[in-house]
């Protein structure tokens, strides 16, 4: 059996102020909503470090926070998930888009283009519409 191993712990504070960090909310409403507990109560438990880790995990979970985020604060906050569908969409967009415009774009750029029209349409929830991705080609392939 493997185990981690670091030289370094953690002290609920530090956890406490990503929570603080990744919600906006102040330490009260912290005590209140998510460990249902007065704020005196929640902070006598982090000075023992006695927080209910119970009560953080199932919050991460709900609220896709990642988990080494949330007890290093390494990496991104919110645990990412890849919609294939909707990478294959702008993908074979992009591929016809370049073949329709009889184009070539080097791999790099390509990458650069997907991530981007990604981004734009997991967090817009629209569908992709290739017109418009063979617009956004002619502008920069």
């Amino acid at each position: 059996m493997s185990s981690i191993k670091s030289n370094k712990s953690v002290t609920a504070r530090e956890i406490i102020d990503r929570v603080m960090e990744r919600t906006g909310l102040s330490q009260k409403e912290i005590a209140s909503q998510l460990f249902e507990t007065p704020e005196k109560s929640l902070s006598n438990k982090i000075g023992r470090g006695t927080i209910d880790y119970y009560a953080l995990l199932e919050w991460a979970g709900n609220e896709k926070v990642d988990l080494n985020w949330l007890f290093t604060g390494v990496g991104r906050s919110v645990e990412t998930e890849i919609n294939d569908i909707l990478l294959w969409n702008i993908i074979e967009a992009i591929e016809e888009g370049l073949a329709k415009l009889k184009r070539k774009s080097d791999p790099k750029r390509k990458a650069g283009i997907i991530a981007l029209l990604y981004e734009i349409y997991s967090k817009s929830g629209e569908k992709v519409d290739k017109e418009q991705i063979f617009a956004h080609l002619r502008l920069v392939a």
